[in-house]
Order: structure tokens, then C-alpha cells, then sequence
């Protein structure tokens, strides 16, 4: 391993690459949320500002979810989430409370477990997050891990704080 970025004595709590361009790396540490564009040789900051004070706080890790069909859409949040479409340059707030998981299909929809303004469930956006459909009420357990795929790649998988996956595919 080789030290990369800002993160000299800050631990990196999240990193996600873009399956579409692997040199492309979203980070997050309590300095903020930085893109890499070359594999990590250098790094800019692109933290939304209403996410700052949480970050600096270094008590939660921020998941990064970065869309497979185009690096420049990110996920980002921690009990309110955020949209970037044009590669952390600017950033939308989302409905979301909180999104205990998500996971993309390869088409780029974005599946979440989460909480809507209080309401658990399952949801699915095909709009990069600009809409979203309640498919179902979700599972009753904190999820924190999601993934399509399998043997069929359309069966949604949900992990919590036990050591097994589950089939939830909505119906």
C-alpha cells in the first residue's frame, strides 16, 4: 500500500470507484469528500458544504455510492443524502432521511433500503434520484449492505449486522 491524497493522519472512512472508469475514486475522511480522476495520483475537494460539519466531526463514515453507467453521478450521506451529477461539482439534496444500503443494477437504477421521511421501505430510482418508487415496506432489521446479482441478477440481497444475506427482492 502507498499513502495517497490529503489523508496524512486522517483515516479514509469510504471509498468507491466508478465501475465505468476505474481511474476515477471518490474518498471521504473527516477533511471531506475528494475525486480522484487518475487513480489517486492527485486529488480535489468536492464536499457539499451542507455535509462538512458532519464529516469534520469524524464520528460517522459517509458511504459513497458511485453509479456504474457514469462516474460523475455520486450517492453521498449520512441521515440526509446527496446527488452529484456532474462529478462533486455541485450537489443536490435528496428526499431521504436516511438509506441504510443501496446497490445499482447495470443499467444504472439505483435500488435503496432506506427511510423516506420516516417511512421504511424499499425504493427504486431510474432517474439518477430525482424520483423515487416505494416498492415495498423493506425488512425490519438494520440493513447495511445491499447487492444485486447471483444466479439471477435481478434478486436483491440485504445484509445487516449478522453474518448472512438475505433474498429480498421486492415483489
Amino acid at each position: 500500500w502507498t499513502q495517497a491524497g490529503p489523508f496524512l493522519n486522517h483515516p479514509v472512512r469510504a471509498v468507491a470507484t466508478a465501475p465505468s472508469n476505474p481511474a476515477v475514486v471518490y474518498a471521504a475522511s473527516e477533511l471531506g469528500i475528494f475525486r480522484s480522476g487518475d487513480a489517486g495520483a492527485s486529488w480535489t475537494d468536492v464536499t457539499p458544504p451542507a455535509l462538512a460539519p458532519v464529516l469534520a466531526s469524524g464520528q460517522v463514515a459517509i458511504p459513497l455510492y458511485v453509479s456504474p453507467a457514469d462516474p460523475n453521478i455520486v450517492f453521498a450521506g449520512y441521515f440526509n443524502f446527496y446527488r452529484t451529477t456532474d462529478g462533486g461539482a455541485s450537489w443536490t439534496s435528496l428526499q431521504f432521511q436516511s438509506l441504510g444500503a443501496t446497490a445499482f443494477d447495470s443499467a444504472g437504477t439505483l435500488y435503496a433500503i432506506g427511510s423516506d421521511r420516516g417511512v421504511q421501505g424499499f425504493y427504486r430510482t431510474t432517474d439518477q434520484g430525482a424520483t423515487w418508487q416505494r416498492l415495498g415496506s423493506g425488512p425490519d432489521a438494520d440493513v447495511t449492505k445491499a447487492l444485486l446479482g447471483g444466479p439471477d441478477p435481478s434478486t436483491l440481497y440485504a445484509a445487516g449486522f449478522g453474518a448472512s444475506w438475505t433474498d429480498v427482492t421486492p415483489p
